[in-house]
C-alpha cells in the first residue's frame, strides 16, 4: 500500500510539473528552447517585426534609500548586505515583476469584482485573465559599474506567465486561451541601472569614538548657587513688604476716593487699570492712614516682619557697635552708621522694585497695537 501511495504522490508531481511548463510556455517543446537555446536572434527578430506595447514613458526615475538598498544586497546575498538568510534558506536573486492591464479611462488597475460600470465587466475579466508575472534577475547588479561612470546596469527581458489562482467565471465559455502568453512567449524588455555603484551597508562604517578618560560620561550638575547675604534677605524682605505696602495704599486711594482714569492711547483712550494718588494724596496722609488701621495692628505687624533682617545685617555688619541702648561713650556715634547702612539698603529694594515696573510698563507700551 506504501509503494502505491508513492506512485500517486510521484504521478501527481509529474503531473503538476507538467501543468505548470504547460501554463508557462505553452508546451514541452517551447520551454525547452526557451531555456536553452540562444534567444538573441530571436529576440532581436521579435523586437523588429511582432507586435509590441511602448509605455509612453520611457525612463522612470526615482529615489532609493538605505532599506531600499539593504533588501537588494539581501536579495542578492551580497556580502555587503546583512545576509540575514540561514543555513537552509537561501535568496533566488531576483524578483517578480507584475503585470495587469488597465481599462480605459482608468489610471490605476482595477478588479473587475469592483467596477461599477457595467459596460467594463467584459473587458475586466479580460484583463483579470490576462494578469501575469515575471522574473527579474537581480545577480548582474552585483557586478561593478561601468567604468567609472555610474553604478551597474542590468538589461532584462521576463517573459510572462499567467498569475495562478484565476477566478473560474473570468472564462467560463472558454474563448480565450488557456495560456495566454506561454505559446506566443510574451515578454518585457527593461533596464535597470543605478546612479552610483553599490556601497556597503552592513557593518556599517562607523569611526570608533575616542577612548574616553576615567572621568564621568556626563557633565557634572551646576553648582549651586550661594546662598544669599545678610544684605540681599534684608533687600529681599524690603521688596515683599513694600509690596504689600502698594496693597494697602491702593486701599486707602479707592476708600477716599483717590481714583482716576488713565490715558493709555491716542485721543484719549482710557487704559482698563486707574491712576491711584495721583491727586489728592498730601505728605504723611498714607503714615497716619495706616497707622489707624486695626488700631495700628497692621503698622506693628510689618515692623515685627522687618526687624529679625535688620537684626541679622547690623549684627553681620556691624559687629563692633553698642550691644543696646545708649552708653555714654564713642560707640554711641555708631548708631548714624548703621542708621545710614539701613536706610542705603531698603533704599536699595525700594530703586529696584521701581525701576522693575518701569521696564514694564515701558515694554506694554511699545508692544501697544497702535504702534506695530
Amino acid at each position: 500500500a506504501l509503494c502505491k501511495r508513492n506512485k500517486v504522490q510521484a504521478r501527481r508531481r509529474l503531473a503538476d510539473c507538467k501543468a505548470f511548463v504547460v501554463s508557462a510556455f505553452g508546451g514541452a517543446g517551447p520551454a525547452f528552447q526557451q531555456l536553452f537555446d540562444d534567444h538573441s536572434q530571436a529576440y532581436a527578430d521579435a523586437e523588429e517585426t511582432l507586435p509590441r506595447i511602448e509605455w509612453p514613458g520611457a525612463t522612470v526615475r526615482g529615489y532609493r534609500g538605505r532599506a531600499w538598498l539593504q533588501q537588494l544586497l539581501n536579495t542578492l546575498q551580497d556580502e555587503r548586505g546583512r545576509i540575514p538568510f540561514g543555513q537552509d534558506t537561501s535568496s533566488n536573486g531576483g524578483t517578480w515583476l507584475y503585470f495587469f492591464p488597465n481599462l480605459p479611462g482608468r489610471d490605476t488597475p482595477v478588479d473587475y469584482k469592483e467596477l461599477g460600470d457595467a459596460s467594463q465587466t467584459a473587458l475586466g475579466r479580460v484583463a483579470r485573465w490576462h494578469h501575469a508575472r515575471g522574473f527579474v534577475d537581480l545577480r548582474r547588479l552585483a557586478a561593478p559599474g561601468r567604468g567609472g561612470e555610474g553604478g551597474p546596469e542590468l538589461e532584462f527581458r521576463a517573459f510572462l506567465m499567467q498569475v495562478p489562482d484565476q477566478p473560474r467565471e473570468c472564462n467560463e465559455d472558454g474563448e480565450m486561451l488557456a495560456t495566454p502568453y506561454g505559446a506566443c512567449q510574451t515578454f518585457i524588455k527593461g533596464v535597470i541601472s543605478l546612479d552610483r555603484p553599490l556601497q556597503r551597508l552592513c557593518p556599517r562604517n562607523i569611526q570608533v569614538p575616542a577612548e574616553l578618560g576615567p572621568g564621568p560620561l556626563f557633565l557634572p550638575p551646576p553648582e549651586k548657587p550661594p546662598p544669599p547675604t545678610v544684605a540681599e534677605e534684608l533687600e529681599s524682605e524690603a521688596r515683599r513688604i513694600v509690596g504689600k505696602l502698594a496693597g494697602e495704599f491702593a486701599r486707602m486711594c479707592y476708600e477716599k476716593g483717590f481714583v482716576e482714569p488713565q490715558i493709555a492711547g491716542p485721543g484719549g483712550e482710557l487704559g482698563p487699570h486707574s491712576l491711584l494718588g495721583h491727586k489728592g494724596v498730601s505728605q504723611h496722609s498714607f503714615l497716619e492712614w495706616f497707622q489707624e488701621q486695626e488700631e495700628g495692628g497692621s503698622y506693628r505687624d510689618l515692623s515685627a516682619e522687618l526687624r529679625p533682617a535688620i537684626v541679622r545685617m547690623v549684627r553681620s555688619e556691624a559687629k563692633d557697635g553698642p550691644s543696646c541702648g545708649l552708653s555714654g561713650n564713642e560707640k554711641d556715634a555708631m548708631y548714624s552708621g548703621i542708621r545710614d547702612m539701613v536706610l542705603k539698603h531698603l533704599f536699595r529694594a525700594l530703586n529696584h522694585d521701581v525701576d522693575l515696573y518701569k521696564r514694564k510698563r515701558d515694554a506694554r507700551l511699545w508692544r501697544g497695537a497702535g504702534l506695530q
